[in-house]
C-alpha cells in the first residue's frame, strides 16, 4: 500500500513537471518575444530621432562606437554630451538588464562590423535559419539553466541613415537580436511541483521508516522461527533419544514376558504375566502416540503410498482387536459390502490402520454392552481416484454436545472423570484428526449420551491393482533353515532375549558388543549367513560398521579410518559377497529407518519386537539373499 502511494506521488509529480515545463516554456517564449520587441522599439525610436544626446557622467561615458566628431556636443555652460545611437542604446539596456534581472541582449550578424558583435554557435544557427525564412528561434542552453530567443533585425527606412553605405535596403535582414533569460526568473514559479516534491519526500520518509519497521519485524519473525526450529529439533532429538532409551528396556520386558508365556505356567502365573505384557504394550502404545503427535506437530511426519488390499487390512484389524471386544462381552464386526468398494487401493496403509485402531479401540473402551461396527463405503469416483467413507459406530456411553467440541483436541477427553474412569491421554483422536487432514479428508462424529457414537471420516485414495503372490520355488520354508547369525548388540538383556528367540527357532548365534568387534569376528570366526545390527553402540555404531562391510564387499575400504590389517582381512573375506544385514534397533523414528537403509542395511526391525516379527524379517531377508 505504501509503495502504491509512493508510485501515485511520483506519477503525479511527473505529470506536474511536464505541465509546468510546458507552461514555463510558453512563459519564457512570451518573455523573449517581449524583450526583443522592447529592444526593436527603442532602436526604432532612437533611429527616428537621429540619436539621443545625454550628459557624460561617471556612469555614462562617451559613446565608444562613434568618432568624437559625430558623438560630442558641449552646452553653453560647457557640459559635455555624448550621442547615444540605436546600437549603443541596446547595449546599455542589456547591461542594465544583466545587472538587475540577469537578462542579456546581444546584437549580432553573420558578418559583424565589430568583434564584440561576433555570433555564438547557437546564434549562427539561428541567423542561418533566418536566411532560410525562419521567423524566430528559441532553445535552451546545454545545462538547461538559460532560455535563448532570437529574431531577425529587418532594415527599416530609418536604419538607412547608418546602414545604407553597407548595401542594405528596406526589408533586408541585417542580423538579429538575441535574448538570454535565466530559467530561474521565469514567470510562474511552480509551487505545485514543490508541494509534490515535499509530498514525495514525506512519502519516502514514511515508507523508509515503515519498511525499516517491517524489516525489523521480519528479522524478529525469522529469529523466532529459527528459535522455534531449533526448539523443535531439540525436542525431536530429545524424543528420539528418550524413545531409544525407553524402547531398549521395553524390548527386554516384553520379549522376556512373551518367552515366559511360552513355558509351562500355572493359571496365576500366566494371569500375572498377561497383565505385565498388556501393561508393557499399553506403555509402548503411549510412547508411539507421543512420538507420532510430536512428529505431526513438527511437520516431520510424511505419508507414504502403497498398494494393499482393503479387505485384508480390515480383516487383520478386526482379528487383532476382537480379543478386547470378546473380553468385554461385546460384538466387533465389519459390515462392509466389498462388492461396492474396491479391494485394492493406493494409500498409506499403516496410517489408515492407525486411525481405525484408535477409533475402534475407543469404541470398545467406552462400550459396555452391544456392538462395535466398522464400515467402509464408496462415495464418488473420478478416474482412478475414489473417495471412501470409513465409519466406526458403537452402542456405548455417548458424548454430550458440549463435550463433542473438544474430543479432537490434543490431550483432551470428554471430561476429567472419563480419563480417571477409562484411562488414556486423549492423544488418539487428535492424532487421528491430523492424519485424516494430512490425507486431505475430514473427520467428524454423531453421538447421543447413553445411546452411542459414530465416528466417520472421508479420504480420497487411488485405485490399486491386485497383487499375485509369488509361488515358492521350494517346499522348505526359509524360516526353518538353521542360520549362522551374528548379533551386534551392546545391551546385555537384549543380547540374551534375541539369542533365546533365535536359538528357539534353531539358529546359531554369536554376539558382538559393538561394531568393531563385529568386524573382527567376521574375520576370525568365519562365515555368517546374516547379521542383526543395532544402531547406537559404543566404540563403533551400527551404521559405520555396515558401511565398512558393504565397502569391503566391493573391495574398496580406503575412505574408512580403521586398522589397515583388519581392512585387508575384511576385504579378503567379504569381497564379492553380500551378507544380509538387518537393523534391530530402538531407534524407531522414520528417519532412522532411512538412515539404516541408506547405510546399506537390507531390512529394519524396531524394538520392542515380537518373536514372530523377528522370524518374518529373517525369512524375508533370507529369501532375498537366497541363503
Amino acid at each position: 500500500m505504501l509503495l502504491f502511494c509512493g508510485i501515485l506521488v511520483v506519477v503525479s509529480l511527473f505529470i506536474s513537471l511536464a505541465n509546468d515545463r510546458e507552461g514555463r516554456h510558453e512563459a519564457l517564449l512570451a518573455g523573449g518575444r517581449a524583450f526583443f520587441q522592447q529592444a526593436v522599439l527603442t532602436r526604432s525610436w532612437n533611429a527616428g530621432h537621429g540619436g539621443v544626446f545625454v550628459p557624460v557622467t561617471e556612469k555614462t561615458q562617451p559613446n565608444p562606437y562613434l568618432s568624437p566628431e559625430t558623438r560630442t556636443l558641449f552646452s553653453d555652460k560647457g557640459v559635455e554630451y555624448t550621442k547615444i545611437n540605436p546600437a549603443f542604446m541596446t547595449r546599455q539596456i542589456s547591461e542594465l538588464s544583466q545587472k538587475v534581472d540577469g537578462i542579456n541582449f546581444h546584437i549580432t550578424s553573420l558578418n559583424p562590423l565589430r568583434p564584440e558583435n561576433h555570433a555564438a554557435l547557437w546564434e549562427i544557427e539561428a541567423l542561418e535559419n533566418f536566411a532560410r525564412g525562419l521567423k524566430e528561434f528559441s532553445a535552451y542552453s546545454e545545462n538547461g539553466f538559460q532560455f535563448r530567443y532570437m529574431a531577425p533585425l529587418i532594415t527599416a527606412k530609418s536604419c538607412l541613415k547608418c546602414h545604407a553605405e553597407q548595401g542594405y535596403e528596406v526589408g533586408d535582414i541585417r542580423g538579429g537580436i538575441s535574448v538570454s533569460i535565466p530559467v530561474t526568473v521565469a514567470k510562474g514559479v511552480n509551487f505545485i511541483v514543490i508541494s509534490h516534491l515535499l509530498a514525495l519526500f514525506g512519502s519516502f520518509l514514511f515508507i523508509f521508516f515503515s519498511f525499516k519497521q517491517i524489516r525489523e519485524k521480519e528479522r524478529e519473525l525469522i529469529e523466532a522461527r529459527e528459535e522455534a526450529t531449533q526448539a523443535n529439533l531439540a525436542k525431536s532429538a530429545f524424543l528420539a533419544n528418550m524413545s531409544h532409551e525407553i524402547r531398549t528396556p521395553m524390548n527386554g520386558v516384553l520379549g522376556m514376558t512373551q518367552l515366559a508365556l511360552d513355558t509351562e505356567l500355572d493359571v496365576e502365573q500366566r494371569s500375572l504375566l498377561d497383565k505385565v505384557l498388556y501393561s508393557g504394550q499399553s506403555l509402548l502404545g503411549l510412547l508411539n502416540d507421543i512420538l507420532d503427535f510430536s512428529k505431526i506437530e513438527a511437520g516431520q511426519l510424511d505419508l507414504e503410498s502403497h498398494n494393499f488390499s482393503l479387505e485384508v487390512m480390515l480383516d487383520h484389524l478386526i482379528s487383532s482387536l476382537s480379543f478386547q471386544a470378546h473380553d468385554k462381552g461385546i460384538i466387533l464386526e465389519d459390515v462392509t459390502d466389498f462388492s461396492m468398494v474396491p479391494d485394492f487401493i493406493q494409500a498409506d496403509e499403516l496410517r489408515l490402520r492407525q486411525i481405525l485402531v484408535n477409533l475402534v479401540g475407543n469404541a470398545i473402551k467406552f462400550t459396555h454392552t452391544g456392538r462395535v461396527i466398522v464400515k467402509v463405503e464408496a462415495l464418488n469416483q473420478t478416474g482412478d481416484r475414489i473417495t471412501l467413507r470409513l465409519s466406526v459406530s458403537d452402542t456405548g456411553i455417548g458424548i454430550s454436545p458440549a463435550q463433542q467440541k473438544n474430543v479432537f483436541t490434543s490431550f483432551s477427553q470428554a471430561d476429567s472423570s472419563t480419563a480417571r474412569k477409562f484411562g488414556g491421554t486423549g492423544l488418539g483422536l487428535a492424532i487421528s484428526r491430523q492424519l485424516v487432514e494430512m490425507m486431505g479428508g475430514e473427520i467428524s462424529l454423531k453421538s447421543q449420551e447413553g445411546q452411542g457414537s459414530e465416528f466417520f471420516f472421508s479420504v480420497c485414495v487411488s485405485l490399486g491393482q491386485e497383487e499375485l503372490l509369488p509361488v515358492p520355488e521350494s517346499s522348505e520354508s526359509s524360516a526353518h533353515k538353521h542360520l549362522q547369525i551374528l548379533l551386534v548388540e551392546d545391551n546385555v538383556i537384549n543380547q540374551k532375549l534375541a539369542k533365546m528367540v533365535l536359538e528357539k527357532s534353531g539358529h546359531q548365534v554369536q554376539i558382538a558388543k559393538h561394531g568393531l568387534v563385529a568386524l573382527e569376528m567376521l574375520v576370525d570366526k568365519g562365515d555368517f549367513d546374516l547379521i542383526l545390527m543395532d544402531m547406537q553402540m559404543p566404540e563403533m555404531d551400527g551404521l559405520t560398521a555396515t558401511s565398512i562391510i558393504r565397502a569391503c564387499e566391493k573391495g574398496s575400504i580406503e575412505t574408512f579410518d580403521i586398522d589397515p590389517a583388519l581392512a585387508h582381512q575384511l576385504t579378503k573375506t567379504l569381497a564379492g559377497r553380500h551378507v544380509p544385514i538387518i537393523a534391530m534397533t530402538a531407534n524407531a523414528m522414520s528417519e532412522d529407518r532411512l538412515r539404516c537403509l541408506n547405510a546399506g542395511m537390507d531390512d529394519y526391525l524396531a524394538k520392542p519386537f515380537k518373536p514372530q516379527e523377528l522370524n518374518l524379517v529373517l525369512e524375508r531377508s533370507c529369501a532375498i539373499a537366497d541363503v
